[in-house]
């Protein structure tokens, strides 16, 4: 089951939030409810999202906790604007506000599922600087995304241009704000749009 699955937030004093009071009930292909199918499958939901007060927050939901609905896990007060991105990988919890500062926490996971022993602790705080940013929201307008980018259970990157004319971007590890690499325009003229695309090798597409 997908998080995409509705049935176990609808009656969940957050769905509101969420955005989930007037979606459907899932039904898997057998016709089984969302609950049904997850008590049936073992699998379970991780839910991580942020609010216009700056707060992050993550809610679980396990199969042995169907009936009760998803728990609130952890809480974070660490932003003084809205939230606009929120990652959750298998070793990073990593949020963005409209200020373009990311704060980082490394998620302590046992059995593949988030463990509160250690539980979440912070990992980085640093800013993605884009000089121009007219709205303050620096980097985050259309075709200029960025990030964070890259597969949940690999490392995730953001990527940087400085300055309105810069021929550069920075890439830059989501999890620390390390720069690793920078990419220059061929030409020497100035970027004015990117993206970073997940691409697969081709031993794995030919076995498909």
């Amino acid at each position: 089951m997908s998080v995409k699955s509705p049935a176990l937030l609808v009656n969940h004093p957050w769905s509101s939030v969420l955005g989930l009071l007037d979606l459907p009930a899932f039904q898997d292909e057998e016709g089984q409810s969302g609950e049904q199918a997850a008590a049936r499958s073992g699998n379970w939901i991780e839910i991580a999202y942020g609010t216009s007060s700056g707060m992050v927050r993550v809610i679980v939901q396990h199969p042995e906790t169907v009936g009760s609905g998803p728990q609130l896990f952890q809480a974070f007060a660490v932003h003084r604007s809205p939230v606009t991105k929120v990652m959750l990988s298998e070793k990073h919890l990593i949020s963005v506000c409209a200020d373009s500062h990311v704060r980082t926490w490394t998620v302590t996971r046992f059995r593949g599922r988030i463990s509160t022993q250690p539980g979440s602790t912070p990992l980085a705080s640093f800013k993605i600087l884009a000089l121009d940013s007219v709205d303050g929201q620096g980097g985050c307008s259309a075709g200029t995304d960025i990030g964070p980018f890259g597969e949940r259970d690999d490392q995730q990157v953001f990527l940087q241009k400085v300055v309105p004319d810069a021929s550069k971007l920075y890439v830059r590890l989501s999890s620390t704000g390390k720069r690793i690499c920078q990419v220059c325009s061929v030409d020497g003229s100035s970027i004015t749009a990117f993206l970073v695309q997940e691409c697969e090798g081709s031993s794995r597409i030919g076995s498909r």
